[in-house]
């Protein structure tokens, strides 16, 4: 059976993780490329499930914040200390997260997402100009391709 090879762009969409992160982690030597560059699919897969069931396992084994048992005022000192050490160490697992890029903050996720959605938007309502005059269309035909690029625009809207 041939090995699945995929560039950088693919593998990235492949696993739903930016195109940054798998750059680094073949910068890094953490996923296996092929001689020219492309990523070793199945072996790559691999070692990205071992390493998010290792981050899971960690965080959910990690200590939580221990909830309120008494009010702040009559907490013992030894309970706020806990509880100050299981958040700070949960702010420290969330910044090496963020390190390795395995999560992003929502409004960055939302604000880049916006950011492409637009440009596409963009690019598709220009091209009944573009290619109207690479393959020489009348005006009938130009109305036609832009209604139909419109008509597909409105549709992922409604997704």
């Amino acid at each position: 059976m041939k090995t699945q090879r995929m560039t950088q762009v693919a593998y990235a969409q492949h696993r739903g993780i930016s195109q940054q992160a798998v750059s680094k982690a073949v910068h890094k030597g953490r996923i296996p490329v092929d001689p020219d560059g492309r990523i070793l699919v199945e072996q790559a897969d691999a070692i990205l499930d071992a390493k998010r069931s290792r981050v899971r396992k960690t965080t959910t084994d990690s200590p939580a914040i221990p909830a309120l048992s008494t009010p702040p005022d009559a907490m013992t000192y030894a309970e706020a200390e806990r509880r100050k050490m299981a958040a700070e160490a949960q702010s420290k697992e969330l910044k090496l997260a963020r390190e390795r890029s395995e999560v992003v903050a929502v409004a960055e996720a939302q604000l880049r997402w916006s950011a492409i959605v637009t440009e596409c938007r963009t690019r598709f309502l220009a091209l009944d100009g573009k290619l109207a005059q690479r393959l020489n269309l009348d005006g009938r035909a130009k109305a036609i391709l832009r209604a139909e690029i419109r008509d597909a625009l409105e549709l992922l809207g409604k997704s």
